[in-house]
């Protein structure tokens, strides 16, 4: 914001005299930042009309020169009192009527405002000229001083709007990092609860797995007789029908263990899934598929990745390696998904048995459905239930 202040002076031309003897002793006003402008500084080829209204519009003082002269020039009273009245009127600058002659000027829409010289004097009917002149200076610097102490208040209501905005976005900066800081914590503490849960998901599947052993030891493997009719299984393996041998196995597993109707075994079934029958199932897939499918197959590749129990990359690795799991480019679009192959008798190594529909031990999940990799039974999850078959295969030899 400026700290000059523009004086606007409205004259008749008759009063030239008398406009450049106040011009005179306005002169020293400049080194306040006083400065004054009339119509004869217009330079040459500028539209007159539309530079005098600019300046008017900027003025922060108008001046009207009063006469008889003045008062009967048009554009005076028809374009610039009115202008400078509207002005005043909406507080953006300040009108100071300057009486050089005697006038009806008390008629006019100017009559309501404090005119000058002293006591409205004309400055013409003033003993001394100088005198008129000096009053109206002095009248003319109290007014920029008052125009100058406004500006320099708003300047100061306006350094205080922006030290408090500035204040509120430290504020709000200050909360904005205080609940980042929070939901980080939030997410930390959420991170240690379900490391914890996992850890004693972990430790039950030990004990399951110990369970497991201590019952499957007590159990005569080798004389035990299957409890599956494994026909229908090894008709389907003769005739290269992978995926119905693979829903006939989950079938006949149901079987053995009592669980046709629920279509899906529990984690206790696992434990305790007969040998014989475990072995029956594998060496069928084995011998028909030449060494390429069966339980046993699939256990030494889940070994040689590591015998994950984890959904990490080690459990990637194995479903990559058996073709339940897409590889993408560099990793971006990897996805888990059985019975994508348009020809079964193309599956990698280890592909079957890997019935869709919900089947055994939920390693078998219906990843159309659920998703590869993500079913689970209870608060076990698939990765772990794998562990728990390839355990069993183990432990039954095979």
């Amino acid at each position: 914001m400026s700290d000059t202040i523009e004086v606007f002076i409205s004259y008749s031309k008759q009063d030239k005299a008398l406009r450049d003897g106040l011009l005179s002793h306005l002169r020293p006003l400049e080194g306040a930042g006083i400065i004054t402008w009339h119509d004869r500084q217009i330079l040459p080829g500028t539209q007159w009309d539309a530079e005098i209204k600019a300046r008017l519009n900027a003025a922060d003082i108008i001046l009207l020169l009063i006469s008889a002269d003045f008062l009967d020039t048009d554009y005076c009273t028809q374009v610039e009192i009115p202008a400078a009245l509207r002005r005043h009127k909406a507080g953006e600058a300040i009108v100071m009527p300057v009486i050089l002659r005697s006038c009806a000027w008390r008629f006019t829409p100017l009559a309501p405002i404090q005119a000058y010289p002293e006591k409205a004097k004309p400055i013409v009917s003033w003993d001394h000229i100088d005198e008129a002149y000096t009053n109206v200076v002095d009248s003319v610097d109290l007014a920029a001083t008052k125009i100058k102490e406004r500006r320099s208040q708003q300047r100061a209501e306006q350094e205080r709007i922006q030290r408090e905005r500035q204040r509120q976005a430290e504020e709000q900066e200050r909360l904005r990092q205080a609940e980042q800081l929070r939901q980080q914590q939030a997410a930390e503490e959420a991170r240690l609860k379900q490391r914890e849960l996992e850890q004693q998901q972990q430790e039950q599947l030990k004990q399951a797995a110990a369970r497991s052993k201590q019952l499957a030891t007590q159990q005569n493997q080798s004389s035990e007789a299957t409890k599956g009719d494994y026909a229908q299984l090894e008709a389907l393996l003769k005739a290269g029908k992978w995926k119905e041998a693979d829903r006939e196995t989950a079938q006949q597993m149901y079987q053995v263990m009592g669980r046709q109707s629920q279509g899906w075994l529990r984690v206790e079934d696992v434990h305790l899934f007969s040998c014989a029958d475990l072995r029956a199932i594998d060496q069928l897939w084995v011998t028909h598929s030449k060494g390429k499918f069966g339980f046993s197959v699939q256990k030494k590749i889940w070994e040689q990745c590591g015998s994950p129990t984890e959904d990490n990359r080690q459990w990637e690795k194995f479903g990559e390696a058996v073709g339940w799991r897409s590889r993408g480019l560099l990793g971006i679009g990897a996805r888990w998904g059985i019975y994508s192959l348009d020809d079964s008798s193309a599956a990698p190594r280890g592909y079957f048995p890997a019935w869709c529909g919900g089947g055994p031990f939920e390693v078998f999940v219906d990843y159309s459905s659920r998703g590869f990799g993500q079913g689970a039974v209870g608060s076990v999850k698939v990765w772990q239930l794998a562990g728990l078959l390839f355990s069993r295969t183990k432990m039954c030899k095979l």
